[in-house]
């Protein structure tokens, strides 16, 4: 699907094809964005993650993980440390024993630690959590 196709799809052809009002809205806004050029992707691969953070959640129904997701796996930036995703939340919660209370801080405070790699640190810590429920299930 490119911006073109979803804007002549309107809201009822999204609609019927089973997406809810707001993804409706999201999709529309954004496809809108990108046609009109005041979101290009090209521009986004130069720009600072705080830029790229900065465009995306002007978007309807983007928030900042999904940019930091969008950074990490489509851009594959390689210092992009997630601390709002509860999956690398819960791994470093494993791995360090730090109480889910206090684990946003941690990260936070081991951001300069692992810079350059906080993209790295990122998909260990998930992975971590992922291979941690694995083994639980096949215990379990």
């Amino acid at each position: 699907m490119t911006p073109v196709t979803a804007l002549n799809a309107g809201p009822r052809r999204l609609r019927a094809a089973g997406l809810s009002t707001s993804k409706t809205a999201y999709i529309l806004d954004l496809a809108e964005r990108v046609e009109s050029g005041a979101l290009s992707f090209r521009r986004l691969a130069r720009a600072s993650d705080a830029e790229v953070v900065e465009a995306l959640t002007e978007v309807k129904g983007i928030g900042v993980w999904t940019a930091e997701m969008f950074m990490l796996f489509h851009q594959e930036r390689p210092d992009v440390l997630s601390v709002g995703d509860l999956g690398i939340q819960l791994g470093a919660v494993d791995a360090f024993r730090v109480p889910r209370e206090r684990v946003k801080p941690f990260l936070e405070s081991r951001r300069a630690a692992w810079s350059p790699y906080g993209s790295l640190a990122s998909l260990t810590l998930w992975h971590a959590r992922h291979r941690a429920l694995e083994g639980q299930r096949a215990r379990g």
